[in-house]
């Protein structure tokens, strides 16, 4: 079975997505921002056995005003990991999340043309056309004359 262009789109988006995921992961401790360490108490409440609760409020509350599904998700990395292993893993987890994501909405764009037919090959060559230095100026001057008049 062939790959068609729009789902090799949302691969190559997912996959460079990913790639800029894993290369920024950092060594910041989990509660650096605010909703992280929230997520990490509530995982590691739902892995305790406490129930979706605030671990870290007295009386442990309830905690209604955040989603459980992606405690839900940190759970078994902080049930089994020590708290930096589980942060990690969930900061890859995040990549994964956000690649897959990205290749949803990319191969939604390229299937349904949000951005209008593809452009013809030809586009290419007028690329290349660009480039060439003595023609930069005009390519420019081209384009700015080509924009709509909003006087």
């Amino acid at each position: 079975m062939a790959l068609t262009s729009e789902v090799k789109a949302g691969l190559a988006t997912a996959a460079a997505t990913l790639a800029v995921g894993i290369l920024t992961l950092n060594q910041a401790l989990v509660g650096v921002f605010y909703d992280d360490g929230l997520y990490a108490g509530l995982a590691t409440a739902l892995a305790t056995g406490h129930g979706y609760v605030h671990p870290n409020l007295p009386g442990m509350p309830g905690a209604v005003h955040y989603p459980p599904l992606y405690p839900a998700l940190l759970t078994p990395f902080f049930g089994v990991l020590s708290v930096h292993g589980a942060a990690i893993a969930g900061k890859v987890l995040n990549a994964l999340l956000n690649a897959g994501a990205a290749g949803l909405i990319a191969w939604h764009a390229t299937k349904t043309q949000v951005l209008g037919p593809p452009p013809p090959c030809r586009a290419g060559s007028r690329v290349l056309w660009c480039l060439r230095p003595r023609s930069r100026y005009r390519c420019w001057q081209r384009r700015v004359c080509c924009l709509p008049n909003r006087s």
